[in-house]
């Protein structure tokens, strides 16, 4: 429709004596088309990357496995992975800096420092091939360093992650509401 209301404002533009809001118009809808090619872009390279991680995955399934025991940066931080009977396993803690408004909160009181969470990520994972289809479960040490879970027994996230032949990288994305989130690269950490 911007293409006919772009040719109506070109006709309307050859009246003499238009109005001159009509040639602010269509620097409007040039620059509505200039958007919507830049979104249509963007949504056309995540449909490839998309469907490049699903052909992939399709691919993990019948792949041999490949050596996964080690330390992995996830996008949450660093975790110890391991397999055992088929299954990947994990857990690690990670701090987490208390910020923004809990602290304005604690502060009205007088100054206050900001606190450090320290939060449990328990990682189990169904291996078939190089590929795996997990469950992330986030939990909070409490004061007596017990991992107490946040949530019930549901995972706080899930999704696949598409080994590389050589174990070293993976692609990982989570699931939400049955759609596929960020794919990110994964890596095996070197030994020391």
């Amino acid at each position: 429709m911007a293409e006919e209301a772009a040719d109506l404002i070109n006709q309307a533009m050859k009246v003499d004596n238009h109005v001159p809001s009509v040639e602010e118009r269509l620097a409007d809808i040039i620059q509505r088309l200039e958007l919507e090619r830049d979104k249509e872009t963007e949504i056309l390279n995540q449909a490839s990357d998309t469907r490049r991680f699903f052909v992939d995955l399709g691919r993990a399934l019948s792949a041999p496995t490949p050596p996964l025991d080690g330390r992995w940066k996830f996008p949450f931080g660093i975790m110890p992975l391991s397999v055992v009977s088929g299954t990947v396993q994990g857990t690690t803690d990670v701090e987490r800096k208390e910020g923004g408004l809990a602290v304005m909160l604690r502060g009205i009181g007088g100054p206050s420092e900001p606190t450090v969470r320290l939060e449990t990520y328990v990682f189990t994972g169904e291996l078939t091939g190089a590929a795996c289809e997990f469950a992330l479960t986030i939990g909070e040490k409490s004061e007596h360093g017990a991992a107490g879970v946040l949530l019930s027994n549901k995972p706080s996230r899930s999704g696949f992650i598409v080994f590389a032949e050589d174990g070293t990288s993976a692609s990982y994305a989570e699931v939400s509401n049955s759609k596929l989130g960020k794919i990110e690269i994964i890596r095996k950490k070197k030994s020391a």
